[in-house]
C-alpha cells in the first residue's frame, strides 16, 4: 500500500469540504490537525492512505468521517507517542529504514584522499587512471557510493525544500569536481539566486570560470549573455576546457528575472550540451519551476526531502521524497532506477578553504586555471587608471562586453568620430565626466577650451553664452588655439547645451556653430540633460553619444517609450553607448 504524508496543505483542503458539517467533526478536524503538527510531518505510515480516502471523498456519510477523523486522530497520537519514545522503532514499524542506519561519510573520505589534503594528493588524483566523469555524493542503502558521471549526464535536477540540503549538496558537487578533474578539463560557472554566499570560498577555486550571485536583472542578463557567448564559441569548435559546468542555486529564481532568456538557454543546452560539454546542475524548492524541456533532456534527478507527493512526482518521476527525514537523505533517480541515500557530510568552511588553496597550488604546477570570465563594472573608475590607448584618442571610461567575455577601454577618436555627446537626467555624472575628459584629453595631448591650466574654469558653462557675439567669439577662440594645436583638434568642453540662451531658436543657433565655425578645428565634447529640442533630435549632430543613468525616465522617454537595457548598477557615471554598459572615468581628485 502507498504510504502518504499527512501534510498542512491536504488537511486545510479536507477542512474546507467539511466547512459545512457540525461543529463536533471540525472540533475533532481541529485536534488531528494539532497532532499532525505536532509530529511535525515526521514519517507517518501506508495505515493512513485509507483514513485520507475516506475524508476527501465527497460521498461519504456524516458517520463514515466521524469515524475517519476519529481513526486518523489516533493513528496519528499513537504514532507520536512511538516516535518520541524511541525513533528508529518508530520508524520500523511503519516499514521505513531509519536515517542513522545509512552510514554517513565525508566529500574527502569517499573520494579517497586524507584528512588534510595536500595539492600533491589533489595532483595524484587528477592524474589517476579513469574510464568514466563518475564524482560521488553520497552513500546508498547497499553502503555502495552514489556518484554523477558528467559524461552521461547533460543536466541534473536536484528538489527539496527549505532546510533539506540543498546548498550542501551542490558545494559537495562542486568541490568533488575539483578535486577530481583539474581546471583544464573542468570549469565551473557558479550561480547563487538566493542572495549570495551559497559556495563561500569555493567560488575562488581555479577552476571557477564566473561567479553569479546578485539578484538583479541587469546581472541575469549579462550573465545569460556571457554563457551564450561561450554557447557559441563551442558550437564553432573551441573546446578547452572539454566539460563546463554551470551550477544554479535556486533555478526558480533565475526564471524570475527573465524566463524567455532562460527558456532559450535551456532549449540550446538541451538541444546540443551533450555535444558541447555544457552541463546544468540546478536545484529548486519545487519541481514545476524547472522548464519541461529541461526536465525531459535530464537523466540524473535527485530529491531531498520534498513539500509534497506532487513535488516528488515532478522531480523523480513518484512519490517518496516527501516522506524523507528533514535533511541529509535524498532519492537518485537515473538510468539504474531510483535509489535512496545518504548525502555526504557537509563540507565544513575550513577544509573547503583547504581545498581551495591546495587546488590552486596544484593548478599552478599545472599551468592550468580558468580563464575567469569579466565580472561586472566597478561603481567607478578614475582617468589615470585607464590605459593611454592608441594615439589620437581620448580614453572615456570602462565598455563591458560580455558577448566577448571582455571589458575594454572605451575610446573617443575626435578626429574620426566627431562631436561627443553625454546626456542623462540631473546627477547622474555628467559633469564630472566633462571634466574627466578635460584631464584626459590634456594627458593625450589635446588642446582644450577652456584651457588646462586655467585655474578658474574646467568647462565651458552655457550660462555665459547668451548671444549671437558669444558663439562668435568662442569660434574665435577655437580658430586661435587651433592654429597652434599640431594638427589635433580643440577639445572644446561644454557643459549643459540644452541650457543655452542665445537669442531666437536657442538649438539652431548652436547647431548652426557646431557645423560651421565650431567644427573648424574643434570637436565639441558636451552635456545635456535632454536629446531633443523641438523635435530635434541631439544625436543626428554627434558621432559618439553617452546615456548616463538609462533607469530613468526622462521626458525623451515619454515621447520616445522604447525600452533601455538594463545595467548592473546604478551609480554616477554608469550609462550605455551603443548599447553596451560603460562606466564613465573621473577626475583623481573628484571621488
Amino acid at each position: 500500500m502507498p504510504r502518504v504524508t499527512v501534510s498542512q496543505n491536504e488537511l486545510s483542503q479536507i477542512a474546507a469540504r467539511l466547512a459545512s458539517t457540525a461543529d463536533d467533526v471540525r472540533s475533532q478536524l481541529d485536534r488531528v490537525l494539532m497532532d499532525v503538527r505536532r509530529l511535525e510531518a515526521e514519517w507517518i505510515g501506508g495505515r493512513t492512505a485509507p483514513l485520507i480516502d475516506a475524508l476527501t471523498t465527497a460521498d461519504r456519510s456524516r458517520t463514515e468521517l466521524l469515524a475517519a477523523l476519529d481513526a486518523l486522530r489516533s493513528y496519528l497520537v499513537s504514532a507520536r507517542a512511538a516516535y518520541e519514545k524511541n525513533e528508529a522503532s518508530s520508524t520500523r514499524s511503519f516499514g521505513l529504514r531509519p536515517a542513522s542506519e545509512i552510514p554517513s561519510r565525508s566529500l574527502i573520505d569517499l573520494l579517497g584522499l586524507p584528512a588534510i589534503v595536500s595539492a600533491d594528493d589533489i595532483e595524484r588524483r587528477w592524474r589517476r587512471q579513469r574510464t568514466d566523469d563518475v564524482v560521488p555524493v553520497g552513500v546508498g542503502e547497499d553502503q555502495q557510493e552514489v556518484g554523477i558521471d558528467l559524461s552521461t549526464a547533460p543536466s541534473v535536477v536536484i528538489g527539496g525544500t527549505t532546510g533539506s540540503g540543498k546548498t550542501e549538496l551542490l558545494r559537495n558537487l562542486v568541490a568533488a569536481l575539483a578535486l577530481s578533474f583539474p581546471p583544464d578539463y573542468i570549469a565551473l560557472v557558479l550561480v547563487d539566486f538566493k542572495g549570495g554566499g551559497a559556495f563561500g570560498d569555493l567560488a575562488d577555486l581555479p577552476h571557477t570560470a564566473g561567479v553569479v550571485s546578485a539578484l538583479d536583472i541587469g546581472y541575469t542578463r549579462r550573465w545569460l549573455a556571457q554563457l551564450e557567448a561561450i554557447l557559441s564559441r563551442r558550437q564553432a569548435g573551441e573546446s578547452v576546457p572539454q566539460h563546463l559546468v554551470v551550477v544554479i542555486d535556486e533555478f526558480a529564481g533565475l526564471m524570475d528575472e527573465d524566463p524567455r532568456l532562460v527558456d532559450a538557454l535551456v532549449h540550446q543546452i538541451a538541444q546540443n550540451g551533450r555535444s558541447l560539454g555544457v552541463h546544468l546542475v540546478v536545484s529548486s524548492q519545487l519541481g514545476r519551476a524547472f522548464p519541461q524541456e529541461l526536465r525531459a533532456s535530464t537523466n540524473v534527478r535527485i530529491g531531498l526531502r520534498m513539500l509534497s507527493r506532487e513535488d516528488s512526482v515532478d522531480i523523480l518521476g513518484k512519490p517518496g521524497a516527501e516522506l524523507l527525514p528533514a535533511r541529509g537523505e535524498a532519492f537518485v533517480a537515473d538510468s539504474s532506477g531510483v535509489r535512496r541515500f545518504r548525502v555526504a557530510a557537509p563540507l565544513e568552511p575550513d577544509v573547503a578553504r583547504l581545498i581551495v588553496t591546495e587546488a590552486k597550488i596544484a593548478s599552478d604546477r599545472r599551468q592550468s586555471a580558468a580563464i575567469r570570465w569579466p565580472g561586472p563594472l566597478p561603481a567607478s573608475v578614475s582617468v589615470v587608471d585607464l590605459a593611454q590607448g592608441e594615439p589620437g584618442a581620448i580614453p572615456l571610461g570602462l565598455v563591458d562586453l560580455p558577448r566577448d567575455l571582455v571589458q575594454r577601454v572605451m575610446q573617443w577618436r575626435p578626429r574620426q568620430d566627431g562631436h561627443l555627446l553625454i546626456w542623462g537626467p540631473p546627477a547622474s555624472g555628467k559633469t564630472t565626466a566633462l571634466q574627466a575628459i578635460a584631464e584626459a584629453a590634456t594627458r593625450a595631448g589635446f588642446p582644450t577650451l577652456p584651457s588646462a591650466d586655467d585655474p578658474n574654469e574646467k568647462v565651458l558653462r552655457s550660462r555665459r553664452i547668451s548671444s549671437e557675439e558669444d558663439l562668435n567669439r568662442l569660434a574665435r577662440e577655437v580658430r586661435r588655439r587651433a592654429s597652434s594645436a599640431n594638427q589635433r583638434p580643440v577639445i572644446v568642453l561644454w557643459d549643459g547645451l540644452d541650457e543655452v540662451q542665445v537669442d531666437g531658436n536657442p538649438l539652431d543657433r548652436v547647431l548652426k556653430a557646431i557645423r560651421g565655425p565650431l567644427s573648424d578645428g574643434a570637436r565639441l565634447a558636451v552635456t545635456s540633460r535632454r536629446l531633443t529640442f523641438g523635435g530635434e533630435d541631439l544625436r543626428h549632430h554627434f558621432g559618439v553619444v553617452i546615456q548616463l543613468a538609462p533607469w530613468q525616465r526622462t521626458s525623451d522617454d515619454l515621447a520616445n517609450p522604447t525600452p533601455h537595457p538594463l545595467v548592473t548598477a546604478r551609480v554616477p557615471g554608469r550609462g550605455l553607448w551603443d548599447g553596451n554598459e560603460v562606466q564613465v572615468a573621473h577626475r583623481p581628485d573628484i571621488l
